[in-house]
């Protein structure tokens, strides 16, 4: 019984350590993602998609936020927030919120005419 509860213990902190130090996105896989999310939005963020290229930017801000929530706090989770300066007919400054490690489209904020 011992011997089980060492082991599971120490399956805990090696997972709770990935969990802790999970590598983030880079930059360039930050800008394709939230390019991809503003040209393909997902259905349930109910926006509408503009047709976006990585050679539509003009300016671009990224920032790494912590995420809300105890365990996102214990384990070290973190969002980035994307702005998009993009040229056109109309210019936009659409904010995309990501997740850091996946990439997954969290939100759009922002004008997108």
């Amino acid at each position: 019984m011992k011997k089980f509860i060492k082991a599971f213990l120490v399956i805990l902190i090696i997972l709770f350590a990935y969990e802790y130090q999970k590598p983030v996105l880079t930059s360039k896989e930050s800008l394709e993602k939230a390019i991809s999310c503003v040209s393909h939005p997902p259905a349930e963020l109910a926006v509408e998609p503009v047709d976006a290229k990585i050679e539509d930017l003009q300016t671009i801000q990224v920032s790494i936020q912590p995420k809300d929530g105890l365990f996102n706090r214990l384990t070290h989770q973190r969002e980035m927030y994307i702005t998009l300066g993009l040229k056109g007919k109309n210019p936009m400054t659409p904010m995309v919120q990501l997740d850091a490690y996946t990439g997954k489209c969290l939100r759009i904020i922002g004008p997108m005419e």
